[in-house]
């Protein structure tokens, strides 16, 4: 072994890997020793390979006790091992071999959290109230939900994420036959800003993270938050949260778009141009990787489609001449993490966040450390909870927040245990944010950043993870990038695959799944109080939103969305940003409905592209 000088000798070990182009400046300088913590790797120790790993002698050593150790103790004389869901070839052991064969370069390829290239984290402290916790919710009406956010700020939540009903996503108002059956159903009905001023009543927006889950009409949703926020007199610079607002990812998994994808791209640069100079400290573009992972994808598919749609919005906003570093620190990613594959999970975090500072830096110029830094918000997928044995759901919940913060997440989105059976209850909502605090405060693992670096298992699993995401990322961008992979069926189909396995192998036992393919039971549980929307609330809802267009003021309602009308006519420049006439709208009390066919009427709206091939 090498040897480390200081207050005590130490094995080396993947946890004290040192770069020799540290080494070689401070060797070149005269420096006899180099002080790295409380340990000095010593000039004189000539066994230090060229990457800060072991020399060949010992690994060589390492191999042949690998060898006898196969040969002596694992039956049939060869360990046997795995293939994993992204196709990586897993072994049962690693050693120090395995990292060393792979070309690891502590510096090169790890470094220091908060240091390029991030991929052990982009914060070089811990936060002392851990992972934060915005919990995705939302109840039929603006009343409900009103009721609901106080609850769970009040359990220790900080902050919350707005779930919508499919009307409210689609840009349609109550009282449109389209949203018919719909109102309420997933989420709240939130039409005009009269409906987030109740949402909100009593909610203090500068205390609070606020998370609005909006693709298709995320513009009329964060103009009606900013003012609400003006209202109340809350500087838009304090506010802080997110908008999901990544509409290329709607093509292809969720289908709740309304516009084609220039024009929503367009949408998603003015927000995120707004946002850069009026209220920094929210993020108006959430890319997301989670949606593809909920669908199936393997976890190299899912990151490099993920990867490719920004490249595609930051790609309209250099044509634009924006400044890259004017919105990059903007961009907040939604990753899924996920108690199944959990090394995997965890690699392919690391991987990400290594390829994306990459990508930023060397693709488009950016200059500022935090234009390169991933900010990721950890989501756990429902596909993996179950109706069957549902109290199960809870052990899930906590293993995948537990990846989440592993991983190095901003922030943590946990799901309720009975979800399956409807929205959350009000007690499954509370043990999911007990659940997060439990990881948070009993644990101890928020205390160290990325502790699990180091292992020879995980080190190798990350390297082999980029090597596949990035594989994945130049296929797609050499087939012309995310809206041509679109447009020719490529993305669609390739996740239309992974989703088609994803299910087979389920069903086919090849996958356990505890409850529902191994250990099930013949009785049937079902939680004792399952959240229903009250039928009647459709009807509620559309005399609330005519009630709405019987008090504003129409005339200002008329030309606050005819001078929208007008802008969106114009060509997608930065004088020509669309933002401002948006939230004129709102505060006029226009709702989403008017202001969405406002700009259906200008733009249209598009159908499905892309080809699903097997």
């Amino acid at each position: 072994m090498q040897r480390l000088a200081g207050t005590e000798a130490c094995n080396t070990n993947a946890n004290n890997l040192f770069s020799d182009n540290l080494i070689e400046r401070d060797f070149e300088s005269g420096n006899p020793e180099i002080s790295l913590g409380t340990f000095r790797i010593m000039k004189s120790d000539t066994r230090l390979r060229s990457d800060g790993m072991y020399d060949e002698k010992e690994i060589e050593v390492i191999r042949k006790a690998y060898a006898k150790w196969q040969a002596e103790k694992v039956p049939g004389g060869k360990e046997e091992g795995y293939v994993s869901d992204s196709g990586i070839p897993c072994k049962a052991v690693y050693t120090p071999a395995d990292v060393h064969d792979s070309g690891l370069d502590y510096l090169k390829d790890l470094g220091f959290p908060g240091d390029y290239p991030f991929t052990r984290g982009i914060s070089a402290s811990t936060s002392k109230k851990g992972t934060a916790q915005l919990v995705y919710t939302g109840r039929a009406t603006p009343e409900e939900s009103n009721a609901q956010f106080k609850a769970i700020i009040g359990a220790g939540a900080d902050g919350v994420t707005i779930a919508f009903d499919l009307a409210t996503q689609l840009g349609y108002d109550p009282d449109n036959p389209k949203a018919a059956g719909e109102v309420g159903r997933t989420g709240v009905s939130l039409s005009s800003l009269r409906d987030w001023e109740i949402a909100f009543d009593g909610v203090e927006l500068q205390n609070i993270g606020v998370g609005i889950v909006q693709n298709a009409a995320a513009i009329v949703a964060m103009a009606s938050f900013f003012a609400l926020a003006k209202q109340k007199g809350v500087p838009l610079s304090s506010l802080r949260g997110y908008c999901q607002n990544d509409v290329l990812k709607e093509y292809t998994t969720r289908g709740n778009y309304i516009y084609s994808p220039s024009h929503s791209i367009r949408l998603g640069i003015d927000t995120l141009a707004y946002c850069v100079e009026r209220a920094p400290q929210f993020h108006p573009v959430q890319a997301c990787t989670a949606h593809f992972a909920h669908s199936g994808a393997t976890p190299p598919h899912e990151v490099a489609v993920g990867l490719a749609n920004c490249i595609a919005y930051f790609d309209a906003a250099v044509e634009r001449q924006i400044n890259i570093d004017d919105i990059a620190p903007g961009v907040e990613w939604l990753l899924a993490c996920e108690y199944y594959g959990f090394f995997e999970q965890l690699a392919k975090i690391r991987a990400m966040r290594k390829i994306y500072a990459g990508l930023l830096k060397e693709r488009y110029g950016a200059k500022k450390p935090e234009s390169l830094m991933l900010r990721f918000r950890a989501v756990q997928g429902g596909m993996y909870l179950t109706r069957q044995q549902y109290l199960t759901n809870i052990a899930r919940t906590a293993l995948a927040g537990l990846v989440a913060v592993l991983g190095g997440s901003q922030q943590l989105s946990l799901r309720a245990y009975d979800e399956q059976f409807g929205l959350p209850s009000d007690e499954a909502d509370a043990y999911r944010i007990r659940v997060g605090h439990l990881i948070n405060y009993e644990t101890g693992v928020s205390k160290v950043i990325d502790p699990l670096a180091g292992s020879y298992f995980l080190e190798s699993l990350t390297l082999e993870m980029e090597k596949k995401i990035d594989s994945e990322l130049n296929t797609i961008l050499e087939k012309g990038g995310a809206v041509k992979c679109l447009e020719n069926g490529y993305i669609p189909s390739l996740l239309a695959r992974d989703g088609f396995n994803w299910v087979k192998d389920r069903q086919t036992g090849k996958v356990p799944w505890i409850g529902v393919n191994m250990f099930a039971s013949d009785e049937e549980e079902k939680p004792v109080r399952v959240y229903r929307a009250n039928p009647a609330i459709e009807k509620q809802r559309i005399e609330a939103v005519q009630e709405v267009r019987r008090k504003r003021d129409n005339v200002r309602v008329k030309k606050a969305l005819s001078d929208l009308k007008a802008m969106a006519q114009l060509p997608a420049r930065k004088e020509n940003n669309l933002m401002p006439a948006v939230i004129e709208a709102t505060e006029a009390y226009a709702t989403i409905g008017e202001i969405c066919d406002a700009l259906r009427e200008v733009w249209g709206e598009f159908q499905e592209i892309g080809q699903r091939v097997f």
